[in-house]
């Protein structure tokens, strides 16, 4: 499937994904630079709180695409259940 016709939430869900590995290794090279130099350099512990701020970002986005996409489909399945339905006789 081509990147131009996969929908908006399938790209955020990947790019999030890709951001949580990013920080899970700004993290585990923090925790080994600490431990080697007694102290974390700086351009590491920005990167790790860009790639955070970046992460609280894209969950927010998926938590609110999430709940306003399924009650958007419990408004629309109730009201298919509650429009009449019409008989048609075929011939």
């Amino acid at each position: 499937m081509s990147n131009r016709k996969r929908p908006v939430i399938q790209r955020i869900k990947t790019l999030h994904r890709w951001i949580s590995l990013f920080f899970t290794v700004i993290a585990v090279e923090l925790v080994v630079d600490t431990a080697i130099n007694g102290t974390a350099s700086d351009s590491l512990s920005l990167a790790a709180l860009v790639s955070l701020v970046l992460l609280l970002l894209t969950g927010i986005w998926l938590i609110v695409h999430h709940y306003t996409s399924t009650s958007r489909a419990k408004r629309r399945r109730a009201a298919r259940a509650a429009a009449p339905r019409v008989a048609v006789e075929l011939d």
